[in-house]
């Protein structure tokens, strides 16, 4: 989903596209905090999660979720965690809820945001802080619209750009690829947070994430680091404000190396 259609003016801002090592700024403090990271993640990938099957998945269940020490899988925690991190401007990416690597980047990058040992790991810590900052519920209901269903969509998008270049517009292919653009949502836990919708009738009442899309102020610099496929902000002071997972470049159209 990239960055959800975020749009940063840059007047006075400054891009630097990196191909450094995820330790080599200030994002991560020093070899200590990677190993540490590295670590707790490994632990984490033992450590067996229930079913996500099991999960009632409702507004209740995940507004109200409380932390736990858990580890890999699919948790009402994770959801509401994601939620909040996406708020705070450490983007998890698409929410799905569940364990991985752009959640464990967000956890990192609002860890180091706040001064707390950066380990990727949802900490009791990080919970308490991300629950002291949250102003609203982190799941709400939307109603599906007719502007909704009428878009436009494209049938499908041709990899080959040429043909790209013919199309009217590189619209949406479905309602809920919209959707999860809109709410910063994954489709797949779009569906299955809604298994009775049919996502093609207007008034159908949804459940979603309440999310943000504005960005942090004093914006001096972003970083696109494409070692670790993130966007970094710092203001003035040289902080940490904001972390987006990117991917940038790709085999067939790759990103310039160095500054």
């Amino acid at each position: 989903m990239g960055i959800f259609g975020l749009k940063i003016k840059l007047l006075t801002t400054c891009i630097i596209f990196m191909a450094l090592p995820m330790h080599s700024f200030a994002s991560v403090k020093n070899d200590e905090a990677k190993k540490a990271s590295q670590t707790t993640t490994a632990q984490n990938a033992e450590k067996i999660a229930s079913p996500a099957a099991k999960v009632n998945w409702t507004l209740d269940s995940m507004n109200n979720a409380t932390w736990s020490n858990l580890g890999r899988g699919q948790f009402p925690t994770y959801a509401r965690a994601q939620v909040m991190l996406n708020n705070l401007h450490a983007s998890p990416g698409a929410i799905d809820a569940k364990s991985g690597k752009n959640f464990l980047k967000a956890l990192s990058a609002y860890q180091q945001m706040n001064g707390f040992p950066v380990t990727g790991e949802l900490t009791k810590q990080t919970w308490d802080s991300l629950v002291s900052k949250q102003n609203t519920a982190a799941y709400g209901t939307y109603t599906i619209t007719a502007q909704d269903l009428k878009g436009p969509y494209a049938k499908n998008i041709p990899r080959n750009y040429a043909l790209q270049a013919k199309m009217p517009g590189l619209y949406y292919t479905r309602v809920t690829e919209m959707l999860g653009e809109k709410f910063h949502i994954d489709e797949e836990f779009l569906r299955q947070l809604n298994p009775k919708v049919s996502f093609n009738k207007v008034g159908e009442k949804i459940i979603v994430p309440n999310v943000r899309n504005d960005l942090p102020a004093d914006v001096s610099l972003i970083v696109a680091h494409k070692g670790a496929r993130q966007l970094y902000l710092f203001n003035q002071q040289n902080q940490l404000i904001a972390s987006f997972p990117a991917t940038i470049g790709g085999s067939d159209t790759p990103s310039p190396k160095g500054t």
